[in-house]
C-alpha cells in the first residue's frame, strides 16, 4: 500500500511541476514578445526626435530628401543623418522612414490634393523585426513643419 501511495504522490508532483514549467515558458515567451514591442515604441519615438533634430538643423536637411523614398537613420559623429543604406538597430530592428509631400486646399487645410506646401512634410516611421516565423512592424506618422523659415 505504501508503494502505491509513493507512486501516486510522485505522479501528482510530476503533473504539478510539468504544469508550472509550461506556465513559466508561456510567461517568458509573452514577456519577450512584449519587450520587443516596447523597444520598438521607444525606437519610433527616438526616430521622431531625430527627424525633429534634422529639421532644427535646417529645413534643407529634410526638403532635400526625395519625397516618397525610403531612408534610414544613423548616428554618426554626434549627429543624426539620413541614409539610403539599411541599418539594423541592435541587429534586430529595421528602422526606416519616408517623407511625403503635403498639399493644402483653399481653406489651407491638409488635403490629398491641392497646393503643394513646401514648408510641411508628412513623416512615416516604420520599425520591423522578426517575431518567430513572421515579421512584426510598428508605424508612427506625424507632420514636420519649417518653423524657422530657412
Amino acid at each position: 500500500m505504501s508503494l502505491v501511495e509513493v507512486i501516486v504522490g510522485a505522479a501528482v508532483t510530476t503533473l504539478i511541476l510539468s504544469g508550472l514549467i509550461a506556465a513559466y515558458q508561456l510567461y517568458f515567451k509573452t514577456a519577450l514578445a512584449n519587450l520587443r514591442h516596447v523597444q520598438a515604441a521607444f525606437l519610433a519615438e527616438e526616430s521622431a526626435e531625430a527627424l525633429r533634430f534634422l529639421r532644427d538643423g535646417g529645413w534643407s536637411n529634410l526638403s532635400s530628401l526625395t519625397a516618397g523614398a525610403t531612408y534610414y537613420l544613423t548616428f554618426y559623429n554626434g549627429n543624426w543623418q539620413a541614409t539610403t543604406s539599411n541599418i539594423f538597430v541592435d541587429g534586430i530592428f529595421e528602422r526606416k522612414f519616408v517623407l511625403n509631400n503635403v498639399y493644402r486646399d483653399v481653406a489651407d487645410d491638409i488635403a490629398p490634393t491641392g497646393t503643394l506646401d513646401l514648408n510641411t512634410k508628412k513623416a512615416v516611421i516604420t520599425l520591423a523585426w522578426n517575431n518567430g516565423l513572421a515579421t512584426t512592424s510598428k508605424s508612427l506618422e506625424f507632420y514636420l513643419t519649417n518653423f524657422f523659415g530657412d
